[in-house]
C-alpha cells in the first residue's frame, strides 16, 4: 500500500493538471481503503492529500470541487486530532481552520511539495506559467 501511495505521489508531482487530479483521488482511495495505517495517521493522510486536491481544483477554477476538499480537508484534519489520543484542546486547531485563507493553504501545499521532493508540482508551475 505505502508502495502504492509513493508511486501515486510521484504522478502527482510530475503530470499535467489532470494526471494530478487523477493521483490524487486514487491515492484518496487507496488510503480510505487502507488496514495498514494507523487511524489518526490515516486520517492526517487524508487531510494532506485533500488539502492538494483542493489546491488542485482552486488554480483549476472548479469552486465547487475545491470547497468540496476544502471540507475534506478540515474534517479529517479534526478528525485526526480526535484519534491522535492526546490531551491537547482542539480550540487551537479549529482557530487555525477557521483562519486559514485560501492563498495561504495553496502557499503552504507548494512549501510541502517543494520541502518534500524539491520542487513544486509539476502541474502547479505550469499553470503559473500560462498565467
Amino acid at each position: 500500500m505505502l508502495q502504492q501511495s509513493a508511486e501515486l505521489d510521484r504522478q502527482y508531482l510530475e503530470g499535467d493538471a489532470l494526471q494530478a487530479k487523477r493521483s490524487l483521488q486514487r491515492n484518496v482511495k487507496l488510503v480510505e481503503e487502507s488496514q495498514v495505517l494507523h487511524p489518526s495517521g490515516q486520517a492526517l493522510l487524508l487531510a494532506g492529500l485533500n488539502l492538494r486536491l483542493f489546491a488542485l481544483e482552486k488554480r483549476l477554477d472548479h469552486p465547487t470541487e475545491a470547497q468540496v476538499s476544502l471540507i475534506k480537508w478540515r474534517y479529517w484534519l479534526v478528525r485526526s486530532r480526535e484519534l491522535e489520543e492526546t490531551d491537547t484542546p482542539i480550540s487551537g486547531l479549529l482557530d487555525q481552520l477557521n483562519h486559514a485563507t485560501d492563498e495561504q493553504l495553496i502557499e503552504d501545499v507548494d512549501k510541502s511539495d517543494k520541502n518534500r521532493h524539491g520542487f513544486p508540482a509539476r502541474y502547479a508551475q505550469t499553470l503559473r506559467t500560462k498565467n
